[in-house]
């Protein structure tokens, strides 16, 4: 027979709604959580009465009690991004120590799963297209949204804004200090809502150096492509024949070019 709520409670001897506050993880792990009116013994004892009968709790059912499902829905454009991989890290870390299930949409439309998932709240990084902003202003009634976005206003969800031109004008001024040939790996993706922005800081870190603008097209890239140019570019910081330009500079108006080599494909703007 499947244990319920009720044979946990007696086993502990305490009432099922002790057994619920303590389950659901409200009064900490260790029941030292201020306010959570249950002494750490107590929950000790609930929660090795749970154990022992191997009580799991009905998460549906909880839901339906409750309105909350404890999913948090993570919604990252590019999965393989180092910047993806870290929010997802921090995100599941987090989440675990408040019991919070994290469920990750890898390269996935979220559109489609916001209407699909109900989860307690989501976290959004590729809103840019037309209608998003209706779209997710409609979904806010329903659910709390945090959108990663530098352009996007808040309508009934919450906004995290990248500080990205001062950023970008910070690391051109570095590398234009230093080298005479400075690249600017970009994807002429519409969807790149940022690229304005980090272009426009590196024309401006150009001129302000006194060198010359181009644009060299390798080929159509896909974000996928896009991603794998970016670490193979950074691969060739462990090559034996890596560009010199990545070396530190012996004269800052003398650096000799980029000898060919394979990382050479990887770059889209260039400097001359």
């Amino acid at each position: 027979m499947r244990p319920t709520i009720k044979s946990v409670a007696a086993a502990a001897g305490v009432s099922t709604a002790t057994v619920s506050y303590v389950l659901s993880g409200r009064s900490g792990k260790d029941g030292s959580r201020s306010g959570s009116g249950v002494a750490p013994a107590t929950v000790l004892r609930v929660q090795e009465a749970a154990l022992a009968l191997g009580y799991r709790p009905n998460q549906s059912a909880r839901a339906i009690r409750t309105g909350r499902t404890n999913l948090l829905m993570l919604s990252l454009t590019m999965i393989s991004d180092p910047w993806a991989l870290d929010v997802s890290r921090a995100v599941g870390t987090a989440a675990a120590r408040r019991g919070i299930t994290p469920m990750i949409l890898a390269d996935t439309d979220w559109r489609v799963a916001l209407k699909r998932q109900n989860a307690d709240v989501t976290f959004i990084d590729g809103a840019d297209e037309p209608g998003d902003v209706e779209l997710l202003a409609q979904a806010a009634r329903l659910q709390r949204l945090v959108v990663f976005s530098d352009t996007m206003e808040p309508e009934g969800f919450d906004v995290v804004r990248p500080v990205v031109g001062s950023s970008c004008d910070l690391a051109v001024e570095h590398l234009t200090a230093r080298h005479r040939r400075v690249a600017c790996l970009i994807s002429s993706a519409p969807s790149m809502s940022t690229l304005d922005i980090r272009l426009g800081a590196y024309t401006r870190g150009l001129a302000k150096a006194g060198l010359e603008y181009r644009t060299t097209t390798s080929r159509r890239m896909t974000a996928t492509d896009s991603a794998r140019s970016t670490q193979r570019f950074g691969s060739c910081s462990v090559r034996t024949d890596r560009p010199r330009s990545m070396r530190p500079p012996t004269s800052p108006r003398s650096q000799p070019s980029m000898r060919p080599n394979a990382c050479n494909s990887a770059f889209r703007k260039t400097s001359k």
